[in-house]
């Protein structure tokens, strides 16, 4: 005679009806273990001293999404109906069959250690035996189990994290540059927290309170606004890129000075006399420095200079350079203060018919991959972007580690590319 027993849940959270009669007393006198339909799908669930044999039929993914929907609680009271215990191990990794994270403890509940064993383990500090170590691994893959990284930031004050504040994601220039960063930054386990400030002072504060509250264990930025009086008082390394804030405070950048004139002096190569400078926003550092590069090679060579703003923008760079076309046809030379203006200049000579590099040369600064994409191909001045982003990225992880920089400034040069605009 085959006893069964159904069970029955008429909603989530409601217990099931009953216990099933006799089944302790018909374990282990050599009696057919039972078997007991699952109430919606009518599934046979063998009932069987070893309760993991019931937790792998599950795990199988058979009418796991049923499971889900009754509370931790039912499953282990149903498991225990079927199998006549739950051990806590079984306890344990139904936590994950419910999809609840596990815990520190149930790692080291389900390795039979200590918690603070787990610990050492998982920071990889002080004795474990191989053995011990690896029943916790295997713990650890058996139940999922990640690390609360709110937490271990909130104990250590520290985060394997970094911040990057730049002006504008979407100048290409930025995103370029955060990747090299990044690369250099995971290498050594860290994670990038990344902001955008669009160039505005109360933004770069904000993104600094921010990254403070979250333990990171420095930053770097790409700053015009922030004044040293601003970082100084920080208790965090700081690593400035692209432009500098501060004696201080350390710096990565290149001589955007001697690249302007360097790119002024090959339009002049090329032939070019009438040369004019299509610049970047007032203030900015950067755009100041190439600006007073062409003054002063324009100056030398006795020339007549043309500026108009561009605002490292595409469309305010093709909207002025329109402008200065029609209004100084006499032009044959343009050097736009980064690559983004300079693609603007091409299109405003396209709309005006005017041929590249016929009657007009143009060269941009920067050395972005946009200088490939058009055409023709734009001549530029190029910035060493992977050089610049590892270099700040060694320099930061040198400063979180308690080291000593031997240089804290950094100068790179501009690296003239010849390409079919000039």
């Amino acid at each position: 005679m085959q006893n069964r027993c159904l069970f029955r849940a008429r909603s989530a959270g409601e217990r099931f009806c009953r216990k099933p009669a006799g089944l302790n007393r018909l374990r282990g006198r050599g009696h057919d273990a039972p078997s007991f339909l699952w109430p919606e799908k009518f599934l046979h669930f063998p009932a069987n001293s070893v309760d993991m044999k019931a937790i792998t039929f599950y795990n199988e993914g058979k009418d796991r999404e049923s499971l889900k929907l009754l509370c931790e609680k039912e499953v282990i009271y149903f498991l225990k109906c079927v199998t006549g215990y739950l051990s806590k191990k079984s306890q344990i990794l139904m936590k994950r069959l419910v999809g609840k994270m596990a815990t520190i403890r149930d790692v080291a509940k389900l390795a039979g250690v200590s918690v603070a064993t787990v610990s050492r383990v998982l920071n990889n500090r002080g004795y474990v035996h191989q053995d011990t170590r690896k029943k916790v691994e295997e713990a650890i893959l058996s139940l999922d189990y990640k690390p609360n990284a709110v937490a271990r930031s909130l104990f250590k004050k520290t985060s394997k994290s970094v911040g990057f504040i730049i002006p504008d994601i979407t100048n290409p220039f930025f995103p370029q540059l955060v990747r090299s960063v990044e690369m250099v930054m995971k290498r050594a386990g860290y994670t990038i927290l990344l902001f955008n400030s669009d160039e505005i002072l109360e933004n770069e504060l904000k993104s600094i309170d921010l990254m403070v509250s979250k333990y990171v264990d420095g930053f770097l930025v790409v700053s015009n606004t922030l004044k040293k009086e601003h970082i100084s008082e920080l208790s965090l390394p700081v690593v400035c890129l692209d432009r500098v804030i501060g004696e201080e405070i350390p710096s990565v950048s290149v001589d955007n000075y001697a690249g302007a004139r360097k790119a002024v002096r090959h339009l002049l190569e090329r032939g070019c006399r009438n040369i004019a400078h299509i610049r970047g926003p007032a203030k900015v550092r950067t755009a100041e420095e190439r600006l007073r590069g062409y003054r002063d090679e324009i100056r030398a060579n006795g020339l007549k200079p043309y500026i108009v703003p561009g605002n490292y923008d595409l469309n305010t760079a093709m909207e002025n350079a329109l402008e200065l076309f029609e209004k100084h046809p006499e032009i044959d030379g343009v050097f736009a203060g980064n690559d983004v203006m300079a693609v603007g200049a091409m299109k405003a000579a396209s709309k005006l018919g005017i041929p590249i590099p016929g009657r007009l040369k143009i060269i941009g600064f920067d050395g972005i991959e946009w200088g490939t994409a058009v055409t023709p191909e734009l001549t530029t001045m190029e910035q060493p972007i992977s050089e610049l982003g590892k270099k700040a990225g060694e320099l930061l992880l040198e400063l979180i580690n308690g080291g000593k920089l031997r240089t804290s400034h950094y100068v790179f040069e501009a690296k003239l590319i010849v390409r079919e605009s000039t």
